[in-house]
Formats: structure tokens, C-alpha cells, sequence
């Protein structure tokens, strides 16, 4: 049986945030001094484009996809009663693993 190491979740926001910081370094030594507040704008409004607007998406779906048990009212699908256990973990573990790979 394969076993494998599990990270806790708050590693991949912590690596997120770290990768942030030191994107902005490459960032300000390229560009004139008197262009660098422009350039940390550009690069921050790329990152909410790119990262921030489609992310919460992207794994909202995910989670909807996980879902076995839905409350349904007024035949309108609500919220989420249970999730497949197996299914949630491949898919969040998966779509993490594949962000950090897309980032590197």
C-alpha cells in the first residue's frame, strides 16, 4: 500500500503568501525607479487576474463535485449535506499539488 506524506493546509497558503514576496523583488529590479510603483500595480492587478478572481472558482467546483448528498428546497439545489470522503481529499490535494506545479 502506497503511503505518502500529507501537508497541512495552511503550508500551501503559507508557500503562496512567500512566493508573493519575493515575486515583487525580480519585480523592482528590472524597472526604473520611478516606474516601480506601477510595476507593483501591474503585478498585483496580473496576480488578481490570474490567481485571485478564478481560484475560489476553480475550487468551488471542485467541492461541488465532491458533493454525494445536496438539500434541496423548492427544487432549487442548496447547500451540501455530505461530501465522499475519498473523493474531496484527491481533489483538493490534486488541485493543490497542481497549482504549485503550474507555479514553478
Amino acid at each position: 500500500e502506497l503511503q505518502y506524506y500529507r501537508r497541512p493546509p495552511s503550508t500551501n497558503y503559507n508557500t503562496s503568501i512567500q512566493s508573493l514576496a519575493t515575486n515583487t523583488d525580480p519585480c523592482f529590479r528590472c524597472v526604473e525607479p520611478r516606474d516601480k510603483v506601477f510595476a507593483q500595480g501591474m503585478s498585483l492587478m496580473f496576480a488578481s487576474i490570474f490567481a485571485f478572481i478564478p481560484g475560489p472558482i476553480i475550487f468551488g467546483a471542485l467541492l461541488d463535485a465532491s458533493c454525494l448528498v445536496w438539500n434541496a428546497s423548492c427544487g432549487n439545489k442548496g447547500n451540501c449535506w455530505l461530501y465522499h470522503k475519498d473523493r474531496f481529499r484527491l481533489y483538493m490535494d490534486g488541485a493543490a499539488a497542481g497549482e504549485r506545479i503550474i507555479d514553478s
